[in-house]
Formats: structure tokens, sequence, C-alpha cells
């Protein structure tokens, strides 16, 4: 099954709201966890949020789609984007 990179950035003007959609985010992620490989936050110099990116297994690109538009945190985000993620390292014997 195909991964694929989700990098999702927020709207610096949304943090607070962002910040209330938190416990929603996480349950929402918690019923994905199957799909989910790794995840987490990226952040400014100032250690303000930035965005998140999660690596994650989809069929496809439209199924990718679908899971960043029915995350809580959608509503919070300035823009994402969804790229097809081939792992190099470490070495895997998947194909």
């Amino acid at each position: 099954m195909p991964k694929f990179l989700i990098t999702c950035y927020f709207d610096i003007n949304q943090l607070e709201k962002i910040s209330k959609l938190k416990v929603n985010h996480r349950l929402y992620i918690s019923t994905q966890i199957n799909n989910i490989i790794y995840g987490g936050t990226f952040k400014e110099e100032n250690s303000q949020p930035k965005g998140i990116i999660i690596i994650a297994h989809f069929e496809n690109s439209y199924l990718a789609d679908c899971f960043v538009k029915n995350d809580p945190y959608y509503l919070g985000y300035d823009h994402y984007q969804i790229a097809e993620f081939e792992q190099k390292i470490p070495v895997t014997l998947e194909k």
C-alpha cells in the first residue's frame, strides 16, 4: 500500500482555535491509527507550532486527502500538501 507524506501548515491566526480542537483531533487520529506510520508537529525557531507532519498508508491520494479534510484541525490549516512517500532509510524489504 502506498505511503503518503502529509504536511499541514497552521494558520497563525487560528492557533487558539487549533488549541481548542486538540482533544477532537486526537480522538480522530485514534480512529486512523492503523493507517498512520508516524507523525508529529514541527515548530518555528521560537518554538511556536508551525504545523504537523504525518506519514501514513492509504490506497490512494484521494483517501489521504479525505483523511486531512476530516481532521478537526483542518479548520485551522492555512494549507497542506500530500505527496507519495518512498522510504529509503532505514532500508526495508517492502515493495
